[in-house]
């Protein structure tokens, strides 16, 4: 055997593809087709390839990444505060259960979790209003401790 020489690992031998070779008629048809510009249709069990323009390079589109804004925040804020304000109120209800209250706080408390961490990790620059996603997540927090603690007994 002799030595063989510039071959690295790296090298892939690329598999054979299994082409269909046209019989005497495939061709002409699919010659004449194109000549008059026209579509021809395959009969049945035929598989006619017609050449297709290349399209060129797609450029990407510039992808920016998404920042919770700080009406987003505002938002989020204020529909958790109307959460506890219900909380309150269902408290205050002799025919509410504190089984029937334990979704609502429980999901409050995920909510004030999930709102302190956007605002406070996105970079926000409203200092006020950090301060008060702070102020309502600590609110909801003390809440959610009463209630498993069983101050509302």
């Amino acid at each position: 055997m002799g030595k063989i020489t510039h071959v690295s690992e790296g090298t892939h031998v690329l598999k054979q593809q299994n082409t269909r070779k046209m019989e005497g008629q495939d061709f002409q048809k699919a010659l004449d087709a194109a000549l008059e510009n026209k579509k021809s249709t395959p009969g049945a069990g035929e598989e006619m390839k017609i050449p297709v323009q290349s399209l060129g390079e797609i450029t990407p589109t510039a992808l920016f990444p998404v920042e919770p804004a700080s009406t987003d925040i505002f938002e989020r804020t204020n529909f958790l505060l109307d959460k506890l304000d219900s909380y309150t109120k269902e408290l205050e209800n002799p025919k509410k259960t504190l089984k029937d209250i334990e979704p609502l706080i429980a999901a409050i408390q995920d909510e004030a979790g999930k709102l302190l961490l956007d605002a406070n990790g996105a970079g926000e620059s409203d200092d006020t209003l950090k301060e008060i996603v702070n102020q309502t997540a600590i609110k909801a927090s003390t809440e959610y401790i009463k209630f498993n603690r069983g101050d509302y007994i």
